[in-house]
């Protein structure tokens, strides 16, 4: 049960012969990001004295959407100057958009 390492869980949730959701909350996942979710599931009278015998499932590839996301290329506005360069974006979502220039490489 020691959970190390986990980005959010739940421990203790009820089990049945029917279908039960497991919600495991208190997560900071980030978009973009692949995570694997394991569910382990016990007999009853189990506790942190141990007991053996239950079984353990991976859930491979769950994947957390971005917040946001470019709906068209982004696209060079006019000519670029020694002392700016425009771009146009256009995200899914309104939020705030980050920009830089970054040299490339050496001249060449």
């Amino acid at each position: 049960r020691n959970l190390t390492g986990a980005v959010c869980k739940n421990v203790g949730a009820a089990t049945s012969s029917t279908p039960s959701d497991l919600a495991l909350a208190g997560c900071s996942l980030l978009g973009g990001r692949r995570y694997v979710v394991s569910a382990y599931v016990e007999g009853p009278g189990c506790g942190s004295s141990g007991c053996s015998g239950g079984e353990m499932k991976l859930l491979p590839d769950v994947r957390v959407p971005f917040s946001n996301t470019f709906l068209e290329p982004m696209e060079l506005l006019g000519t670029s100057t020694a002392k700016q360069v425009r771009v146009r974006v256009v995200a899914s979502h309104p939020g705030t958009a980050v920009g830089m220039v970054v040299l490339e490489g050496p001249p060449g």
